[in-house]
């Protein structure tokens, strides 16, 4: 399926930064960073939502919320949160 030029120019509602030093500006851009991602890492189900929001021509306000979200996919490290909570609950309990 062939995306119409117009929309690929479409500019995403904020640029997004990628893991590689990379800048996301327009749905081209999104679409060329994720044909060069490994395979593990496209299957996941954000990037799939991702791409299907694409072909379905989504509005660039939805392929930018979702982008954010597989940009952002299993970064979060629960540990090095975890002492930033408990010390934040100290303090409320005093």
């Amino acid at each position: 399926m062939s995306l119409p030029k117009r929309y690929l120019r479409t500019k995403l509602v904020q640029p997004l930064s990628t893991p590689d030093g990379g800048v996301l500006r327009t749905i081209e851009h999104a679409c060329r960073y994720m044909s060069s991602l490994t395979k593990q890492r496209e299957m996941s189900q954000a990037w799939q939502n991702a791409c299907r929001l694409i072909l379905n021509r989504a509005p660039a306000h939805e392929v930018t919320r979702q982008l954010k979200v597989a940009l952002f996919d299993g970064k979060l490290d629960v540990r090095a949160a975890a002492p930033r909570v408990t010390a934040v609950r100290r303090g409320c309990n005093t």
